[in-house]
């Protein structure tokens, strides 16, 4: 029994093996990723075997067989766009998108129709119905007319990948983000990947020092995927616009909350003429208002804090303060 099963094997494999040999068509078909614009051209006779079973899909013996294989991502309703442009020829073209025998796509026997028949003799887009997740498919695109070409895209969430979702955090504090559609097994790339790690199969922790769009790389079959998350990050300090140094011991110093975790942070002060009133290296005492020993004048001063964090390139933060005595 054991060798019966394994001939009976063989004899599917070789079969399925031969009969691919037998079709050109089916030999020389283009494999399609999503959301990548490509130039076919329609230059192969229609030899697929059982090729008398989509007789009335074809129009004239110049053709394009197109593999394709969707995402793990859940289709919600929505098909594959078909996106078609440029058109070379004058005449018309004819595509259809079908499910084939998962073992041997070439036998047009098989062929399960998995959109409407499409003719156009111009840019159009063909809508499959909702395709199965993770499943292989085929593209036919034909026409009477020799030597043409045209692109080809295809788009929807079945050529897709999500990495969900943005989020808001504050200052230090990280995000998970999960990444759907693609062989969790193939990996991911970040970028930047220095503030990107994975905690999970498919979940990935965020942890930038300033607002960040992470674009992450999924790969399913031949084909990569990329999408992007938005990280948005509160400031990391809050310098007061005022305070009131008038010895009541209320707001009498200028109080910036967070700067203590910048332990390299330098807090300068200008007057209105561009002078320097104050300086102090990791601010571990906050301005009292003074000027060289004496309360500086009332009005307004201008900042810039330089935050100095040796893990992120985080530019300076400026803006005004005022005296009110």
């Amino acid at each position: 029994m054991v060798r019966k099963k394994h001939l009976w094997v063989f004899w599917i494999v070789a079969w399925s093996v031969s009969a691919q040999a037998q079709s050109v068509l089916c030999e020389s078909a283009t494999s399609l990723c999503g959301q990548i614009d490509s130039t076919l051209s329609l230059d192969h006779a229609f030899d697929l075997p059982n090729s008398e079973a989509l007789q009335g899909d074809i129009l004239g013996d110049n053709v394009r067989m197109v593999r394709f294989h969707t995402t793990d991502l859940i289709p919600n309703g929505q098909g594959v766009s078909v996106e078609v442009t440029g058109w070379s020829c004058e005449g018309d073209f004819q595509l259809r998108v079908y499910q084939p025998n998962t073992f041997n796509d070439c036998d047009a026997l098989e062929y399960l129709p998995a959109s409407d028949l499409l003719r156009a003799s111009g840019d159009t887009t063909l809508v499959t119905e909702e395709l199965y997740r993770n499943w292989d498919y085929i593209l036919l695109i034909s026409s009477d007319q020799v030597g043409c070409e045209l692109n080809v895209k295809l788009t929807g969430r079945s050529m897709s990948i999500d990495a969900c979702c943005a989020a808001n955090i504050d200052y230090g504090d990280s995000t998970q983000v999960e990444v759907l559609g693609s062989d969790w097994m193939l990996g991911f790339d970040w970028v930047p990947e220095e503030y990107a790690s994975m905690s999970g199969d498919r979940q990935a922790t965020l942890a930038p020092y300033q607002t960040t769009t992470f674009f992450v790389t999924a790969y399913i079959e031949e084909c990569a995927y990329q999408d992007a998350v938005l990280v948005a990050v509160g400031e990391p300090i809050v310098a007061p616009n005022a305070f009131t140094p008038n010895g009541d011991y209320e707001n009498d110093t200028w109080e910036i909350k967070g700067l203590a975790s910048f332990e390299a942070a330098v807090v300068e002060v200008f007057d209105r003429w561009g002078q320097l009133v104050y300086r102090s290296v990791s601010y571990p005492n906050p301005w009292n208002g003074n000027f060289r020993g004496r309360p500086a004048p009332e009005g307004t001063y201008f900042y810039v804090i330089h935050l100095n964090e040796p893990n992120a390139d985080l530019p300076p933060r400026t803006g005004s303060v005022s005296i009110i005595r």
